[in-house]
């Protein structure tokens, strides 16, 4: 048994990696060294089919008492589920996940059968995903114990190019943001507009503060003014072979501990089920209208519609049959990137840059149906951005690859950016907040936009405050 990880010899245990899932289900490598390459090019030690693996994804180091996990370039990405017991012996394992394929490492031999009893009831969800146990491992390298056991560790690793060290563990910290405890501390729920904003009367409804209750609203399309879908651009030159789905990105997003994700810590509570309402009257405007694109605002700043995007494409993707994309086009203040841990160099700007394609700017969101491409940074001329044929055509790419796509957006005063990007979605969301948005600026926002366009609203229960006002 030379050349066996010591640890290994001593036990007379011979490490395997076992493909539990994903297109070369069932395909089984014996570790018969010191390290493993996993990636699709001829040449490693594993080679997989699967389009969302890079040539070189990642390679297992096996040290005395403990193994590294490295990735192989800023691009790759990979989970590690130390969870893993076997049915009979309860010796630990650990799951790996690239791309579509589950592979399995294990100090010893495994069929595929005890693999899949082994898994039973370790599906990822938001508190999985936090766990210790649980590590995402991009650009770098982490030490694992070999009995899976333990906290894993960032390691220094210089071998291979693009390689970083001391960037944390692979379980993100809390990021608690000064909106999301705003909006959060109390209910949220969705409501209609009052009648006479929805109606374009500017008289004020009776009464000072806004209503406590919450309720799903929607405005069916179909009356005067209303505009028919976006049509989709025929000349797609300009993202020639950027053709995404689901299975070709190799990036993966893992959501934040942010409180603003509130669907993640309250799956049941009152703010996701009137989000999964309003998926329910999406779902119908696209059965009866064509409509799958969506662009969400509000009238100003800080009024709560990035916490509704990312809650509604967190919402919408749980149905695994539905498809969701989620689009920060907020080039004044994108928070998508924060959100879902993802790397800020690569999103919407460096597509549209041409320094990726869409596909390495494209991250899968573990345990959702769900695909986020964030803005990539601020500009300081969003309208130009905006506006760009390269801009119309990419969004249309990711758009025809998917059931839905949400789009956050700047506010619509005092930016032109809204009215540039309603040219490229087929409705409009507005969002209201309880005590801070001021109903002249929703009402001109509603004028601005078109009242068609708008065929729904969200209304965020705040706690109660000094609204703002403005000078008349």
């Amino acid at each position: 048994m030379t050349g066996l990880p010591r640890r290994a010899c001593l036990r007379g245990l011979v490490y395997t990696l076992l493909v539990m899932a994903g297109p070369d289900f069932g395909r089984r490598h014996v570790i018969d060294g010191t390290e493993v390459s996993v990636g699709s090019r001829p040449g490693v030690d594993l080679v997989l089919t699967d389009p969302g693996v890079l040539p070189k994804h990642f390679t297992v180091v096996f040290e005395e008492g403990s193994w590294k996990a490295i990735t192989s370039s800023p691009q790759a990405s990979m989970i590690i589920d130390r969870r893993w017991r076997h049915p009979r012996t309860g010796r630990a394992g650990a799951r790996i996940f690239v791309g579509d394929t589950q592979l399995l490492l294990y100090s010893g031999d495994v069929d595929l059968e005890m693999a899949r009893l082994g898994s039973e009831g370790l599906d990822f969800d938001a508190d999985t995903l936090r766990d210790d146990a649980v590590n995402q491992v991009r650009d770098r390298a982490m030490r694992f114990r070999s009995d899976m056991e333990g906290k894993a560790q960032p390691v220094s690793d210089q071998r291979g190019g693009g390689r970083r060290s001391g960037r944390g563990t692979g379980v993100p910290p809390e990021t608690m943001s000064s909106e999301g405890s705003r909006v959060f501390s109390g209910k949220a729920g969705m409501m209609r507009l009052p009648e006479t904003v929805e109606q374009g009367r500017r008289t004020p409804p009776q009464g000072a503060q806004a209503p406590k209750s919450a309720r799903a609203s929607w405005n069916p399309p179909g009356g005067a003014g209303t505009a028919a879908p976006t049509p989709t651009p025929q000349n797609r030159a300009l993202v020639k072979g950027q053709m995404i789905s689901l299975t070709d990105t190799a990036i993966s997003a893992m959501p934040s501990q942010s409180r603003d994700l509130a669907v993640l810590h309250e799956k049941d509570g009152r703010f996701a089920s009137e989000l999964r309402i309003l998926a329910t009257r999406m779902e119908d405007l696209r059965a009866r209208l064509g409509y799958k694109s969506f662009l969400v605002t509000s009238a100003s700043d800080g009024d709560g519609k990035t916490v509704v995007a990312a809650n509604l494409a967190l919402v919408m993707s749980e149905d695994s049959e539905r498809k969701v994309a989620l689009v920060d086009a907020n080039f004044r203040g994108p928070r998508a990137a924060d959100l879902f841990n993802l790397d800020k160099s690569r999103g919407l700007l460096a597509a549209l840059e041409g320094k990726y394609p869409l596909s390495q700017c494209v991250a899968r969101v573990l345990g959702r149906n769900l695909v986020v491409l964030h803005a990539g940074g601020e500009h300081n001329n969003p309208a130009s951005v905006l506006s760009s044929p390269k801009f119309k055509a990419l969004l249309s790419e990711l758009n025809q690859a998917v059931d839905f796509m949400v789009v956050d957006a700047p506010s619509a005063i005092p930016y032109a950016d809204v009215p540039l990007l309603t040219q490229h979605v087929d409705a409009v969301l507005m969002v209201a907040s309880a005590h801070r948005t001021n109903r002249s600026r929703l009402d001109k926002a509603l004028d601005t936009l078109g009242r068609g366009r708008v065929v729904g609203s969200v209304f965020l229960n705040r706690k109660k405050g000094a609204p703002k006002r403005e000078k008349t």
